[in-house]
């Protein structure tokens, strides 16, 4: 065998060998996570779907309002969502089981909404996480918001 040849097959041994290792980085078989790989146990999907409402004399923020949210999880770390949008709608996809605490509030926009106040109208509740889960958050010009969790 010429050198030419040898080096081809000294190469495609090590792609391959590249190849295989690779393969078997963070894969999950079939049983579930590969070995190393802690297990979440069982998870939930949480969607989180806000609107604003006038307030008790019909009043509305001139420039509008953003609304946010923060989901604290039952070790006190803040868990960002997996999906968001300007429109109130947030998704977590895959929640370890668990009591969270789902904070919401608005920040009326100052002149446009690339400027914001302070925030206002907050609420806040405790979600015992045991399955998928669905939010409406109202949130009410002039008042605290409201939670409800199905």
């Amino acid at each position: 065998m010429d050198t030419r040849g040898l080096h081809r097959t000294r190469t495609l041994v090590v792609v391959v060998a590249v190849l295989l290792l690779a393969g078997g980085c963070g894969s999950q078989g079939p049983d579930g996570p590969a070995a190393g790989t802690p297990d979440p146990g069982p998870v939930a999907s949480l969607r989180i779907e806000g609107r604003a409402v006038p307030g008790r004399d019909g009043e509305m923020f001139t420039e509008g309002a953003v609304q946010e949210v923060a989901l604290t999880d039952p070790a006190g770390r803040r868990v960002e969502p997996d999906r968001s949008d300007t429109d109130g709608h947030w998704a977590y996809v895959a929640l370890p089981f668990g009591s969270y605490l789902l904070s919401a509030r608005q920040r009326p926009c100052d002149g446009n909404c690339g400027t914001l106040d302070p925030p206002v109208d907050g609420c806040t509740t405790r979600l015992d996480l045991a399955g998928d889960t669905d939010v409406e958050i109202v949130f009410h010009v002039g008042d605290a918001c409201e939670i409800t969790a199905e």
